[in-house]
């Protein structure tokens, strides 16, 4: 095989036999030529197959959704529950925390593959010492600004004795009319939809800040 054919399948370019009258010199600039033309067809291939792979990446990271679009699509609800148990007067039962000076009902969240009615017996258990059982579900209450479910429930004591603890530096019972200033309001609006209708179920949106901003801002 001559030297002008070897060239010719290292660059992929047919060249074809010389005539036999062609001079040397001829068949000479004719292999220059096809070898110059071949290589520019092989740089022009080269350059389109990176040109289609940066678009592929470019439409890749245009229609990815970003990272924060993700978590956002995966964040959940969290679930609150809290016990409504009341006295012969009528007064509500409170609990006073230790990390904040704050009263609450008694409750807080609730745990994985724990149903809300146990929930809130556990919870109303660890937080004044008392064993209660559910008697009905008061209000589903929506707080959507921090993608969070509470379920009130109305609670029976069952057994047990008001016992500090390591949540709790106070537990007391309080009038309706006269509940502590140091309270979430969103909870104190529970409490009033509780008396307003004890044999209803309340489902409301609840807005406005949480209890610990209202902390930060001397509000509480």
């Amino acid at each position: 095989m001559a030297g002008h054919q070897v060239l010719a399948l290292i660059i992929g370019v047919r060249i074809p036999a010389p005539e036999p009258n062609i001079s040397v010199k001829a068949t000479r600039v004719h292999l220059v030529a096809f070898f110059v033309f071949g290589g520019i067809i092989k740089i022009a291939y080269i350059i389109n197959l990176k040109n289609m792979s940066d678009m592929k990446q470019k439409i890749n990271l245009e229609t990815t959704p970003d990272d924060s679009q993700q978590q956002g699509k995966k964040e959940k609800s969290t679930i609150g529950i809290f016990g409504i148990i009341t006295n012969g007067e009528d007064e509500v039962l409170l609990v006073h925390r230790k990390d904040y000076d704050l009263w609450n009902l008694p409750g807080g969240g609730l745990e994985a593959a724990e149903a809300p009615w146990d929930g809130v017996v556990r919870e109303v258990k660890e937080e004044t010492g008392l064993d209660v059982e559910v008697s009905k579900l008061l209000g589903v209450y929506s707080k959507a600004h921090k993608n969070e479910i509470v379920f009130s429930f109305e609670c029976k004591i069952v057994s047990g004795e008001l016992t500090l603890n390591k949540e709790a530096s106070d537990i007391r019972y309080f009038d309706k009319q006269n509940l502590p200033q140091n309270m979430s309001p969103k909870q104190v609006e529970r409490i009033n939809d509780y008396f307003q209708d004890k044999n209803g179920i309340t489902m409301k949106v609840q807005e406005g800040k949480t209890t610990i901003e209202l902390i930060k801002e001397g509000k509480l």
